[in-house]
């Protein structure tokens, strides 16, 4: 797992090749906002899901992970909590691998609450269970949130 500002993704580029691509498309996004919805950036390999939402509570929430793919989480507007654990310390209560998805939950603790605000990113491997979109303190705020799919080599 990585955790940064934007301005500072180039660092991370010779982790796959594809990462200037996405920094490109994420500060032209951020120099001229679009609608929500999703954006291609290299066909499957690579695309975007921008959204918009209001942050809810942990309580309940299960941690996600994903095999296929590298999730780029980039905060837009808004501030949440990303909940973090080693994929390996969670329990897996139901996958969608087997069915050919690239989702499974996992029941567990989060070690880490990363505050993912405005220029922040979270860069979350395969082997990183996450907890998106938590809301911080008492407060739930509407969010948009770029979320890019970079596919596992």
């Amino acid at each position: 797992m990585i955790f940064d500002k934007l301005e500072n993704l180039s660092s991370y580029y010779s982790i796959d090749a594809s990462l200037e691509q996405v920094g490109k498309f994420l500060q032209d996004f951020v120099d001229n906002p679009k609608p929500t919805g999703r954006y291609d950036i290299d066909g499957e390999r690579v695309y975007a899901s921008v959204s918009q939402y209001k942050t809810k509570p942990a309580e309940g929430k299960l941690c996600e992970a994903h095999r296929k793919y590298i999730d780029l989480q980039f905060m837009l507007k808004g501030r949440e909590y990303i909940g973090w654990a080693p994929v390996d310390e969670l329990k897996m209560e139901t996958e969608e691998f087997s069915k050919g998805g690239d989702i499974a939950f996992y029941s567990g603790n989060c070690k880490l609450w990363l505050p993912l605000k405005e220029g922040y990113f979270a860069l979350l491997f395969p082997q990183d269970a996450h907890l998106p979109c938590i809301k911080t303190g008492n407060s739930q705020h509407s969010n948009i949130k770029i979320v890019v799919k970079i596919a596992v080599k």
